[in-house]
């Protein structure tokens, strides 16, 4: 398996896999609506030119079977404006579970985001995806943050 940098050629590819995403289970108050129009708005871009601050990225094996891919860009801390990464989608084919392919894309976005003076990477795991949750505290060191959310009572 090799990561290299995705091409107009991959996002047919990259489209089937995403699917993942929309089927992922969530927290019974989100919405999925919201999240399937920017996961779509994100699809659509992998068509054109990418910013020059984001990363598309594919893990393919010696064949050119894409078996994952990863999407990144920078942005600056809301604390400290400092360069950080933000990964955005990071999605693995269900057969490549567990096989190091989520490893190898997460190792590229770093390298991406030490290239660029990140001084960390912010990513987003819902606390139904336990897959997702187990390989990201392997991987990160403890999180300084926690995001809440939910739905707002009826009387806010």
């Amino acid at each position: 398996m090799k990561v290299r940098s995705a091409g107009s050629a991959d996002t047919p590819r990259i489209r089937e896999l995403a699917v993942r995403l929309m089927d992922q289970s969530l927290p019974h108050w989100r919405d999925p609506a919201p999240l399937k129009d920017k996961l779509n708005e994100a699809l659509a871009a992998y068509d054109g030119e990418m910013p020059q601050d984001h990363l598309l990225l594919v893990c393919e094996d010696d064949k050119g079977w894409i078996a994952g891919f990863a999407h990144a860009g920078m942005d600056a801390d809301f604390f400290s404006g400092e360069a950080q990464a933000h990964l955005y989608y990071l999605v693995t084919d269900p057969s490549c579970e567990g096989k190091g392919v989520g490893r190898m894309l997460m190792d590229a976005v770093e390298d991406f985001a030490r290239d660029k003076s990140a001084t960390g990477i912010l990513l987003y795991v819902f606390s139904t995806n336990e897959r997702a949750r187990s390989v990201v505290s392997a991987k990160a060191t403890p999180s300084d943050l926690t995001a809440c959310g939910g739905v707002l009572a009826p009387w806010i």
